[in-house]
């Protein structure tokens, strides 16, 4: 081969090499574009409203990574419509075609999936069960305690490449009483709907920021 052929075949490689490294999954470290899939209840006990608010649970998580200025996370509307168009399954139960596939058509890198993985209350055991109530309802002293995982996977490799764990609680007071809305029933204490959403956002916001969290990961502590 000729020393013009050489030439031009090295001009043709390096005006490929932008083009390739677009393509290329940016690292964990250099901000990625992220979708946070719908959080998951996977407590051992259900509390089966749980889905009515795996949206907003889904958006805090969302809400949390970008506060942390290292991830830019696409809106869960915009994810919900191009699953949509796709026939794709948005949960948090996906398999590594179906991520790959998510994190094509939606140019994201990494996919954050989450799950609630206890949601207890202090001396309490067995089921959790809901009922709807009309007006008001009494509680004693309880604390529900909620454990969150979340892992980031990248959608290219479907390798796991960080894992948090998140804890938190929230406290009743005696006597408070419950708004218009849903008593859950953790064993034998009654808590109120809004109690296991505080106690589930506290674990969030754990399971990214705290000892156990993705950040800390990151950061090598």
């Amino acid at each position: 081969m000729n020393k013009g052929k050489w030439l031009f075949l090295l001009v043709l490689v390096l005006m490929m090499i932008p083009s390739l490294a677009l393509a290329k999954v940016k690292g964990i470290e250099d901000y990625p574009r992220v979708a946070v899939l719908p959080l998951q209840n996977k407590a051992a006990a259900t509390w089966h409203d749980f889905g009515d608010y795996a949206g907003s649970a889904t958006d805090n998580l969302a809400f949390e990574l970008t506060k942390t200025m290292r991830f830019e996370c696409i809106e869960r509307e915009e994810l919900q419509r191009i699953v949509g168009e796709h026939s794709l399954n948005l949960t948090g139960l996906v398999d590594n075609a179906t991520a790959a596939e998510i994190g094509r058509l939606s140019g994201v890198d990494y996919l954050v999936m989450g799950s609630v993985a206890s949601l207890t209350a202090k001396k309490s055991s067995g089921g959790v069960h809901s009922r709807r109530i009309e007006g008001g309802a009494g509680f004693s002293n309880n604390t529900v305690a909620a454990t969150v995982l979340i892992k980031v996977v990248n959608v290219e490799t479907g390798r796991i490449v960080l894992y948090g764990r998140g804890k938190g609680k929230s406290d009743s007071a005696a006597g408070a009483v419950a708004a218009k809305g849903t008593i859950v029933t953790l064993g034998s204490t009654s808590v109120s709907d809004e109690q296991c959403e505080n106690a589930i956002e506290k674990a969030v916001k754990d399971a990214i920021h705290g000892k156990d969290g993705i950040l800390s990961q990151l950061d090598g502590k």
